[in-house]
């Protein structure tokens, strides 16, 4: 395991990677993209450290495991150039690590979603060698610009505060205290549906039996959009669990997530 490897020009530009002990190179590489406030790692009880267990369970599962920090930004693409950041470190320096740079699988969950979305989404973000992606899962998806494309109405997002890079809300009108808004030209230019539907890169959806329902609207609404386009994405649902305990249960007994994710990973040449 090695922590805190920089991978740009800011402090939080960083990842962890962990790797097998044991002898062989080319491995499948699994980037993790967190969600909540993009911490690499959270403490909970039991002094465990919060998002290794997706690090820890793709290394025993054959894999190279790289976890990102990640930032809100500034820009509005701010943090998927961190995204590009860390698939360019990837590809540059995984085989270091035993890890086979023409493998590379990023997984998302939650509002890791929204950066992992417009870095797909918008190809003037990829390398000299292109995504640089073999496959991305969008697990339980925060709501991000699609645009003209919108999920129903299905109430509030999970409480990790509001997306950046999702597509925002319309401006107010003066006087109404908020600062504005992108317009609507503005908004549908900085869509990402226009280039997902175009990736040729394999693409898994899931969803919790328990999560949120805007995050299952949008999910589905992802989903529909790539089908019409002919880009259509496997797609999951995880029963019984919650948008936390879906990202918990990696190295655990329960293998109801990871059994099918790695089926998938497995599955794509």
């Amino acid at each position: 395991m090695a922590r805190d490897i920089s991978t740009g020009p800011d402090p939080k530009n960083v990842v962890d990677v962990f790797t097998s002990e044991q002898p062989g190179g080319s491995r499948p590489v699994l980037i993790y993209v967190p969600g909540g406030p993009g911490n690499r790692h959270l403490d909970v009880p039991g002094n465990e450290v919060f998002y290794d267990n997706v690090m820890l369970w793709a290394v025993k599962n054959g894999m190279v495991g790289v976890l990102m920090q990640r930032r809100p930004g500034n820009a509005w693409d701010d943090p998927a150039k961190d995204v590009a950041r860390v698939v360019r470190w990837v590809d540059q320096n995984v085989a270091g690590y035993k890890g086979d740079p023409a493998r590379v699988f990023l997984w998302a969950q939650s509002a890791g979603n929204v950066p992992t979305g417009t870095y797909v989404g918008h190809p003037e973000l990829y390398g000299p060698k292109g995504v640089g992606l073999k496959g991305v899962i969008f697990m339980s998806p925060a709501t991000f610009n699609i645009l003209p494309a919108t999920p129903p109405r299905a109430g509030p997002n999970p409480p990790c505060g509001p997306q950046t890079g999702a597509a925002p809300a319309p401006a107010p009108a003066a006087g109404a205290g908020r600062a504005s808004q992108p317009d609507a030209a503005t908004q549908l230019a900085r869509s990402n549906l226009s280039g997902l539907v175009s990736s040729k890169v394999p693409f898994l959806i899931t969803t919790a039996e328990l999560d949120p329902p805007s995050i299952i609207a949008f999910a589905e609404t992802l989903k529909d959009q790539l089908c019409k386009a002919g880009h259509c994405p496997a797609y999951l649902v995880f029963k019984d669990h919650s948008h936390i305990s879906e990202v918990m249960s990696p190295n655990t007994a329960d293998d109801s997530v990871t059994g099918p994710i790695l089926k998938w990973i497995k599955s794509v040449k």
